[in-house]
């Protein structure tokens, strides 16, 4: 195609298949809840100008951007898929968007003739979020630049054959959620401060209690750390105390376990008891 500003649907389905190379130079964008396609067989798919979808963006070809110049996006509504299986040493599917957005991972395959192409995913400030069941990506190296990368309970799902996954720069762990994050560490991320009547329950192995804030924590919220480093459940009055300094109801200890043990947890929120348990 060429001579043509661009190409845009009001709302509706843009399919744009070639044998060739694909340059995007100037905007792509269906709008309403239309979904965008784009295909380059055997070969590759570039351009700074911008594809964005009210729906599904879905890219495929040999390559998708460069290991060294992104593919670059506007805003999707839906999710972003695509596959790559190029055998070039600079074949990737490297993808930016042009301003802070959201990116919701749908399907993407980046598998070459050998090993696993590097995928970049880059919501330039914005948010990558898993938002499906499964997995999100199989490839090689995983780079994530954005200010959110997967959330709690909803991490990003990632298979690659040259671990570990990146986010922004250092290998993906808290306050970033991809691969079992969620379920390997115990977070309240909180906003702007914990509300002081609320009772916060960490369930884990005391040498590996962690709260985390990036707000005021109330002076009655306490950590749970047993300095002898038994293997005990966490007790909530080593957690919280209420506002008038009282303890918390107690939790059954736990033996300690004959050998070492990584006990995942979710959070609960405890009732108040019907009897005052002793302070400790």
């Amino acid at each position: 195609v060429s001579g043509v500003n661009g190409l845009t649907t009001p709302a509706g389905t843009i399919m744009l298949s070639t044998n060739g190379a694909l340059l995007v130079n100037q905007g792509i964008s269906a709008g309403g809840l239309g979904v965008v396609t784009l295909t380059a067989s055997g070969s590759s798919i570039t351009g700074a100008g911008g594809v964005s979808a009210g729906g599904d963006l879905t890219v495929s070809g040999a390559s998708v951007g460069s290991t060294s110049t992104p593919f670059m996006l506007g805003t999707i509504g839906g999710t972003l898929n695509g596959t790559v299986d190029g055998g070039a040493g600079t074949d990737a599917f490297n993808v930016a968007s042009l301003g802070a957005s959201t990116i919701n991972l749908g399907v993407i395959t980046a598998i070459g003739p050998v090993v696993g192409i590097p995928v970049t995913i880059d919501a330039t400030g914005g948010s990558i979020r898993h938002v499906h069941v499964g997995t999100d990506i199989t490839g090689g190296r995983v780079n994530f630049w954005a200010s959110t990368i997967g959330t709690v309970g909803f991490d990003l799902d990632v298979i690659t054959d040259n671990p570990p996954v990146f986010c922004n720069g250092s290998a993906c762990d808290l306050p970033y959620f991809v691969n079992g994050t969620s379920a390997l560490f115990y977070e309240l991320l909180l906003r702007n401060s914990l509300s002081a009547s609320g009772r916060y329950l960490l369930g884990a192995l005391p040498e590996e209690g962690t709260l985390l804030t990036t707000g005021v924590l109330p002076s009655h919220i306490y950590s749970c750390l047993n300095q002898k480093q038994d293997a005990v459940a966490c007790a909530a009055a080593t957690m919280w105390h209420e506002d008038d300094g009282s303890d918390g109801p107690l939790l059954v200890k736990a033996a300690p376990p004959s050998e070492p043990q990584t006990l995942r947890t979710t959070a609960q929120q405890t009732s108040a008891p019907s009897k005052k348990p002793a302070r400790h």
